[in-house]
């Protein structure tokens, strides 16, 4: 429940944050970005999701990046949250449990999938979740620091 309550605090500090920057119409369709965003455990809305929730979208957008809550679409049409706006709402992506981690980490052996390292192990998801990927077991697996930031947002 705390989390629930620090969730309901940080968002009210965005809005009251916003207010003044941006008119009402513009902050309504951030926060229903928001909330697609959370909903999908993504960190950017695409502008075609943004487009359907609004037809003046477009100039909202403007407005959102002015105000640096939103980044400017990149070459794939998504419109990344800025890093204070993302953190400040905190919605990010769920953390994997540490009881699925644990079970990922015997399955494994204790070591990394790639390398064979036992050092600095981390849960990877084989299918990232940037492209859909989730958190079922079958697309878990160890690997250590380096492998997995080596391996990025790759399948």
């Amino acid at each position: 429940m705390a989390h629930l309550e620090s969730l309901k605090l940080d968002f009210e500090l965005l809005v009251a944050a916003l207010i003044g920057r941006v008119d009402n119409h513009t902050l309504g369709l951030f926060v229903r970005g928001l909330a697609w965003a959370a909903d999908h455990k993504r960190t950017y809305i695409p502008a075609g999701v943004l487009r359907a929730l609004d037809d003046d979208s477009d100039e909202a957008v403007r407005a959102l990046v002015d105000c640096g809550l939103l980044l400017a679409p990149d070459g794939r049409q998504l419109c990344h949250f800025a890093e204070g706006a993302w953190r400040m709402c905190n919605v990010g992506r769920i953390p994997i449990p540490e009881g699925v981690r644990a079970v990922v980490y015997a399955r494994d052996g204790h070591r990394c999938q790639e390398c064979g390292s036992p050092e600095r192990l981390t849960v990877d998801h084989c299918h990232p979740v940037a492209l859909g990927g989730g958190d079922e077991l079958d697309n878990l697996r160890t690997l250590c620091r380096s492998c997995n930031s080596r391996k990025g947002a790759k399948v």
